[in-house]
């Protein structure tokens, strides 16, 4: 009996999450999860601003649940930004 080819997609699809979540990220992976540009993901890693690994001193590899922490804390600190500079409107720096 043949399967729908919908319901093979998603199989295959799902058996690919599966096995992405504990198998980490190259570089481009992480890009392109991330939405961004190689050479600021680069800068990133230079700062120690994302978490990442080297191995081998060469490759870069990201864990997807820690890039999702880095999102979160990310977006929390853009908030808590955005925040303190309505309220102080009366500096010019917004120090």
């Amino acid at each position: 009996m043949q399967q729908d080819p919908i319901i093979e997609k998603l199989n295959n699809i799902e058996s690919l999450i599966l096995d992405r979540s504990e198998s980490p990220f190259t570089f481009v992976e992480a890009c392109r999860y991330l939405g961004l540009r190689p050479s600021y993901l680069y800068k990133l890693t230079a700062l120690k601003k994302i978490p990442c690994y080297k191995p081998s001193g060469k490759k870069i590899f990201f864990y997807k649940n820690e890039l999702d922490e880095w999102i979160k804390g990310r977006y929390g600190l853009k908030t808590q930004n955005k925040y303190k500079k309505e309220t102080n409107r009366g500096n010019k720096y917004g120090k």
